[in-house]
């Protein structure tokens, strides 16, 4: 699932190109610093983190881990062998071109949903994941939250 993420033609057509010979980490940061000002940035050794701007956005997190990366949105995270693809998916998230679709039962979030803004200003699905839990008969809320 995470090439269609990030091989669907209109992806490929962002602006961003990675610097060779810069740490992913690196990469992240530049990335992070031409969407968010300095104030809402978490800089750790292998890691970086662009905090939400407000409560309809959510956080974006970049981690390295060993040839590869982790990518946080908020609570739903998956790990890219190629550190190129997470970059692409950390810029997406920083501009809108991406959302998340966050589940909740009794006010914890339990699944979320990102979302790829396509043609016609359509939204589709492009990853799910969540956690185990009952839901028999709670009510499940649903918030879209956008950077």
């Amino acid at each position: 699932m995470q090439s269609s993420i990030l091989m669907a033609p209109h992806l490929q057509q962002q602006n961003w190109v990675p610097e060779s010979g810069t740490a992913p980490v690196e990469q992240a940061l530049q990335i992070m610093r031409r969407h968010v000002p300095a104030h809402r940035l978490l800089v750790r050794d292998r890691s970086a983190t662009a905090l939400a701007a407000s409560k309809f956005g959510f956080d974006v997190g970049f981690e390295s881990s060993g040839a590869g990366c982790i990518v946080f949105l908020d609570g739903w995270h998956d790990e890219f062998a190629n550190p190129d693809q997470g970059l692409r998916l950390i810029q997406q998230a920083l501009t809108g071109d991406l959302r998340l679709k966050v589940e909740a039962i009794s006010g914890r979030p339990w699944m979320w949903t990102v979302e790829r803004l396509g043609p016609g200003s359509t939204w589709a699905v492009v990853h799910a994941g969540g956690l185990f839990r009952w839901k028999l008969g709670r009510t499940v809320e649903c918030r879209y939250l956008r950077n």
